[in-house]
C-alpha cells in the first residue's frame, strides 16, 4: 500500500498542475492490482472529486468559468455519466475499455501539445455538436471512471473553444461535475466498498499531491513537459494492461 500511496500523490501532483484530476492515472496504477474493478472505479473518481475540487474553486473565484457555454457541454455528459457509472461491465470487457481508454488518451494529451502552438483559424462552435461530444465523453467516464477532462481538453483546444485559461476552468468543473455522477450511479448500483477505509490513505495522499501540485510545480516545470510526461507513463500502462488481456 505505502507504494501506491507514494504514486498517487505524484499522480495528484502532476495532474492537478495542469488542470486534470488523474482518473487516468489512479486507474493506471491500479489495473495493475489485484483490487476488484469495481473498487477501481469508486477510488479513482473520489480522488478526481478531491483533486478537482481545489481546482475549480479557484476558477470560480477567479471568474474565468463561461457559465453559458459550460452548460452546454455538461448538459448530456451529467445524466450519461450517471448511466455509465451504473453500468455493470465485467472484468475482461471493463480492463479492455479501459486499456483502450488509457491508449487513447495518451495518445491524445501527446497530439494536443505538438498541435496547440499551431493553431490559426477558429472552428464553429455549435451547440448540439458539442452537448453531443460531452455526452459521449461522460458516459465513457462513468464506465470507465475518470472525469473526462483529458478528452474534453484537448477537444476544446482544436476546436479553438475559448482561451487556454477558459478551457482549463471547463474542463476542471467538467471532471468534477462528472465524477460526482459517474460516483453516484455507481452507489446506486453497488453502493460503496465494504473496506472503503482501506483506501483512505490513497485519497489522503491525493489531497496532499493536489496542494502541492497548485503550488509548487509550476515553477519549477514547464505545463507542456508535464503533460509530455504523463501521456508517457499513460501510454506505458495502457500497453502493459492490453498485453496482459491478450
Amino acid at each position: 500500500m505505502s507504494l501506491y500511496v507514494v504514486l498517487f500523490l505524484l499522480v495528484a501532483f502532476l495532474y492537478s498542475s495542469v488542470g486534470f484530476g488523474g482518473g487516468s492515472g489512479y486507474l493506471a496504477i491500479l489495473s495493475l492490482s489485484a483490487l476488484a474493478h469495481e473498487d477501481l472505479r469508486f477510488i479513482a473518481l473520489c480522488c478526481n472529486i478531491l483533486v478537482v475540487s481545489i481546482n475549480t474553486i479557484n476558477h470560480i473565484i477567479q471568474q474565468t468559468i463561461d457559465w453559458k457555454r459550460f452548460i452546454i457541454l455538461i448538459s448530456l455528459s451529467i445524466p450519461l455519466s450517471f448511466l455509465g457509472g451504473y453500468i455493470s461491465l465485467k472484468p475482461a470487457p471493463f480492463y479492455l475499455l479501459l486499456g483502450l481508454t488509457l491508449l487513447f488518451s495518451g495518445c491524445l494529451m501527446l497530439y494536443q501539445l505538438k498541435k496547440r502552438s499551431v493553431r490559426t483559424s477558429s472552428m464553429e462552435n455549435n451547440a448540439v455538436h458539442n452537448a453531443s461530444v460531452g455526452g459521449v465523453i461522460g458516459l465513457l467516464s462513468g464506465m470507465v471512471g475518470i472525469g473526462g477532462g483529458i478528452f474534453l481538453s484537448p477537444y476544446l483546444h482544436l476546436r479553438n473553444w475559448a482561451t487556454e485559461t477558459k478551457i482549463a476552468a471547463a474542463a476542471s468543473l467538467f471532471i468534477l461535475v462528472n465524477s460526482i455522477a459517474g460516483i453516484t450511479g455507481q452507489m446506486v448500483n453497488h453502493g460503496s466498498p465494504a473496506n472503503v477505509n482501506d483506501y483512505l490513505p490513497l485519497i489522503s495522499a491525493v489531497g496532499i499531491g493536489s496542494i502541492l501540485g497548485n503550488t509548487v510545480s509550476l515553477k519549477l516545470f514547464k505545463p507542456g513537459w508535464i503533460k509530455g510526461m504523463t501521456a508517457v507513463l499513460v501510454i506505458l500502462a495502457a500497453v502493459r494492461l492490453l498485453l496482459r488481456l491478450v
